[in-house]
This record gives C-alpha cells, structure tokens and sequence, in this order.
C-alpha cells in the first residue's frame, strides 16, 4: 500500500503512483494534496484522491477502499 502526497519536492505523486502501478499492478495507492488542481490531474482508474485538510477517518476509509479494490497480483515466473 502506497499513501503518497500529489505535490513534493523533486516528484510528483501522480508520476510516482503510475510507475509503482506499472512494476506492481495490484498495489493499492492513494493520494493527497492540497491542491484543487492537482486533484483534477490526478484523476484515474483505480486511483483514490482526498483534498486537504482531510480527517484521520477519511485517511482511513480511503486506505480501506484502496485495499478492497486491490486488483490480484500477476504470477512470478
């Protein structure tokens, strides 16, 4: 599970999830920002974004949805 912030210095959460994505299909990832923009960019399948400020329950219940909605992982070879 990834809970990553949008804007940081030297990233982008965005850039970072889709790479993450790439290497592992099925890793549940949600991201935050403070950034009405950011939110709009952000939009994607599979992929849960909460505005700031936001209340330790909503971290919660977004973590939990990420969870639920892991896809299954590809097999090893």
């Amino acid at each position: 599970m990834v809970l990553s912030d949008i804007v940081m210095p030297g990233g982008d959460g965005v850039a970072l999830a889709a790479r993450l994505r790439k290497r592992r299909p099925e890793l549940p990832v949600v991201l935050i920002t403070g950034y009405a923009r950011e939110v709009r960019h952000a939009v994607g399948p599979d992929l849960e974004i909460l505005a700031k400020p936001c209340a330790a329950e909503d971290i919660v219940g977004a973590l939990s949805r990420a969870i639920s909605a892991q896809r299954p992982a590809s097999p090893m070879h």
